[in-house]
């Protein structure tokens, strides 16, 4: 019979410690937003490294990034653009990707790479300013946060025919 008493009492704090907390916790499941279109290359007007979410003109206008304006043509009432640049480097042999994205309640998560060319590699002597950018369907979201990987003197991931590509600074395939 005690057993029994200090089992119901156990459950009881259980059930009432569980019920302050408010009742069932909402999981939220990363959704994947699918890349409808892929640039890659050289912008000169982006100097910095950043990772942004692109929702209209005026904001693709003030990225300052003519190279990408003239490219990607959107819809910006159906679609956004995702641009992730690595800002200025020093020569060739630099690179961006972008390999998915995911949208985990009113965050999109950004998984890329960016490469540096090894100590011995043999690049271009020039400034470049790499970066990729995907069109995604348009999404509603409060912040972007990345995941990206460093990578050491590896070579491009194919743009598999979807979109274009600049050619000639070394920074891209």
């Amino acid at each position: 019979m005690r057993q029994c008493a200090m089992l119901l009492t156990g459950l009881f704090a259980t059930v009432a410690i569980l019920g302050c907390q408010g009742g069932p916790q909402k999981v939220e499941i990363p959704q994947p937003v699918s890349i409808q279109a892929r640039y890659q290359g050289d912008a000169p007007g982006l100097k910095e490294p950043t990772v942004e979410l692109i929702e209209t003109r005026k904001e693709l206008k003030a990225l300052g990034s003519d190279a990408i304006a003239k490219k990607a043509d959107l819809d910006f009432n159906k679609q956004s653009l995702v641009v992730f640049a690595l800002g200025e480097k020093p020569t060739g042999g630099y690179w961006a990707w972008i390999d998915s994205l995911q949208k985990e309640g009113d965050t999109l998560w950004v998984t890329g790479r960016a490469n540096r060319p090894s100590e011995n590699q043999s690049v271009s002597q020039q400034i470049t300013h790499p970066y990729a950018a995907v069109v995604i369907p348009k999404v509603d979201v409060a912040r972007v946060r990345d995941d990206i990987q460093s990578v050491v003197a590896k070579m491009p991931p194919s743009m598999g025919g979807r979109s274009e590509s600049d050619r000639g600074d070394g920074s891209s395939s």
